[in-house]
């Protein structure tokens, strides 16, 4: 299934409250703090996809390049930056929400990126855990933002849909792009990136068979170089898990 409708993407870096172990932070987050979302009217009237990202077994958090680093990821889609505003400013939304997050988290340590998100493979929703990569990438030099979005969502997305293995082992496929006006993705402690992919896996064995077959490398890799400088990738694993 494939929806290629370009949404609004707010993912917001988590950090766990003094005192909480790990264990204890997803623990709450993903039972307690989940279910209370989701009763709330406003967030299920506003928010299209609600997702949490966890790091993976064995690792103490999410760590992106550059240093930056979180407990877990927040993923919430929205149809509008105008549904976002609402459900933020909600009476119901802080006053269920807030009380509940400062148990497990710091919320003064939360930090928000805003990006548009547009989905190219997409399975039906379920809450089975699965392994995502988030890769950053940067333009070529000498290609505009407008040249590299649309190559990279038009003839690219294209390419990697026609791979047999693509389509087998990558359960969703999306992009994420910089706001209208804006240059770059913008995340916290000054990390940029022209765009971001996002694959997810059912097990990282699919994920290393996929990047490594010569069919995905021999097809994909030299359109990359058209419009992205692959010098500059960089590439973050979690665990993802959607609740719709």
């Amino acid at each position: 299934m494939s929806e290629n409708i370009t949404y609004f993407r707010q993912f917001t870096l988590m950090s766990r409250k003094e005192g909480t172990t790990p264990a204890e932070f997803k623990a709450h987050w993903s039972g307690k703090h989940a279910d209370l979302a989701m009763k709330i009217p406003e967030f299920m009237q506003y928010v299209q996809r609600y997702e949490q990202c966890y790091p993976l077994e064995g690792n103490e958090f999410i760590e992106f390049p550059g240093g930056l680093k979180c407990d877990g990821l927040v993923v919430m889609d929205f149809k509008t930056l105008a549904d976002r505003e609402a459900l933020l400013a909600a009476p119901g939304y802080m006053s269920v929400l807030g009380p509940d997050t400062i148990q497990f988290a710091d919320p003064s340590k939360n930090q928000r990126v805003v990006a548009q998100r547009a989905t190219f493979v997409e399975q039906p929703a379920t809450q089975e855990v699965y392994f995502r990569q988030f890769t950053f990438m940067n333009r070529k030099e000498g290609v505009s933002p407008a040249q590299y979005k649309a190559h990279w969502s038009g003839t690219h997305a294209t390419l990697a849909k026609s791979i047999p293995m693509f389509t087998e082992f990558v359960q969703n496929y999306q992009q994420c792009y910089p706001l209208e006006g804006d240059e770059f993705v913008n995340f916290p402690g000054g990390l940029t990136t022209d765009g971001l992919v996002i694959m997810e896996f059912k097990s990282l064995a699919d994920r290393e068979k996929l990047v490594n077959a010569p069919e995905y490398l021999s097809v994909l890799q030299p359109d990359t170089i058209q419009f992205a400088d692959l010098s500059g990738i960089e590439r973050v694993m979690v665990q993802r898990r959607r609740y719709f």
